[in-house]
């Protein structure tokens, strides 16, 4: 994911990947996905700002009832699934663009 991103994230925000170890096979388009993490990170470079900080990609499997929210459809609870979660150490968004947002 770093080659990826390429000079788009400045060398003062710390880019870490955690995962839980195990190698996944993903069923779907790689170049959606990638395009989807990439523009998740470039948001949370911009949410950072000029200041020092952290971006942070966790990926692990889970199973569709640890789900935390899904914006269609359902998630069928016979299969797996890999749970990604994107944070950064910006400020955030107001209640009321959360609401634009989601």
């Amino acid at each position: 994911m770093p080659e990826l991103l390429g000079t788009n994230i400045p060398q003062r925000i710390a880019f870490d990947i955690r995962t839980d170890g195990v190698a996944h096979i993903l069923k779907g388009n790689s170049g959606v996905l990638n395009q989807v993490l990439v523009n998740m990170i470039l948001n949370a470079r911009d949410a950072i700002g000029d200041k020092d900080g952290r971006i942070t990609l966790d990926t692990r499997a889970c199973a569709a009832s640890e789900a935390e929210s899904i914006s269609f459809g359902q998630l069928d609870p016979t299969i797996r699934y890999l749970c990604l979660r994107l944070t950064d150490t910006g400020a955030g968004m107001s209640p009321e663009m959360t609401k634009k947002v989601f």
